[in-house]
């Protein structure tokens, strides 16, 4: 079990496998910053999307889902909707 480390340890040692490390590390670092603006910019609209797309769905188009406003807590797991309403046709 030993082996990985020592690899590890041994390719960043080096000049060039320090750098190679630095610019791996960055990138995640970038990448899990990147998805985490990603979701703060765009989770309200991801949600109402889903929401609306599901209602269709499950209903066959019958009805409709109208709201006020939406708000979202993640660590708490909470989703507020106001004024929620789901209209049907009426012929």
């Amino acid at each position: 079990m030993q082996i990985l480390p020592d690899k590890l340890k041994k390719a960043t040692s080096t000049g060039k496998g320090r750098i190679i490390a630095f610019l791996a590390l960055t990138f995640i670092l970038a990448a899990i910053g990147g998805g985490i603006m990603y979701w703060n910019a765009y989770k309200k609209q991801i949600i109402r999307n889903k929401l609306q797309d599901t209602i269709q769905e499950k209903t066959r188009g019958l009805y409709t889902l109208h709201y006020d406003s939406l708000r979202l807590d993640e660590v708490a797991g909470n989703l507020s909707v106001s004024n929620l309403k789901l209209v049907y046709p009426s012929f």
